[in-house]
C-alpha cells in the first residue's frame, strides 16, 4: 500500500480497517476463478462486492482500465488492470487469464494522485467495448 497512514489514521479517514476489508471481502475475491464472465464484467462484479461490503452506494463511479504486459516464464502474458475509486483512494487488480478463467492475480491500494499520473488508466467503458457490440 502506497499511502503514508498507520492504521488507525486510516480507520479514521476512511472508516473502515484495510485489514478487516481484506479477510471479508478481498480474499475471496482472489481466491475464485472467474469462468463465464469478461474483463469488463468482472470488474463491475468486483466493484459491487467491494461497495457493499464498505457500504457505499455510490454505484455511479467510474472503474478505470488499463492493459500491461508481463514475462512470465519467458512467455508475454497480458495483465488487465482496474482502479475502483473510494473517496481520494483506488482499490487497484491485476486480473489475468488462468487456463481457461479469469482471475485475480494481486491487488493494491492507489492514492487518487498516483492513479491520475498514470496517462495510460482510462475510463472502462470506453477501454473495452462489450462483446455484444462487436458482434454487430
Amino acid at each position: 500500500m502506497s499511502l503514508n497512514l498507520d492504521e488507525q489514521e486510516f480507520i479514521n479517514k476512511y472508516g473502515f480497517s484495510l485489514n478487516d476489508l481484506y479477510y471479508s471481502c478481498i480474499e475471496n475475491i482472489c481466491k475464485v476463478g472467474y469462468v463465464s464472465c469478461s474483463v469488463k464484467e468482472l470488474a463491475y462484479q468486483i466493484k459491487n462486492e467491494i461497495y457493499m461490503e464498505l457500504g457505499e452506494n455510490n454505484v455511479d463511479s467510474n472503474i478505470l482500465y488499463k492493459q500491461t504486459k508481463e514475462k512470465h516464464f519467458n512467455i508475454e502474458i497480458y495483465i488487465h488492470n482496474i482502479a475502483i475509486p473510494y473517496k481520494d483512494i483506488y482499490f487497484t487488480f491485476e486480473i489475468g487469464w488462468t487456463n481457461t478463467s479469469l482471475a485475480v492475480m494481486d491487488w493494491d491500494l492507489k492514492s487518487e494522485e498516483e492513479i491520475n499520473k498514470d496517462k495510460k488508466y482510462n475510463d472502462i467503458e470506453e477501454a473495452l467495448i462489450d462483446e455484444e457490440e462487436n458482434e454487430q
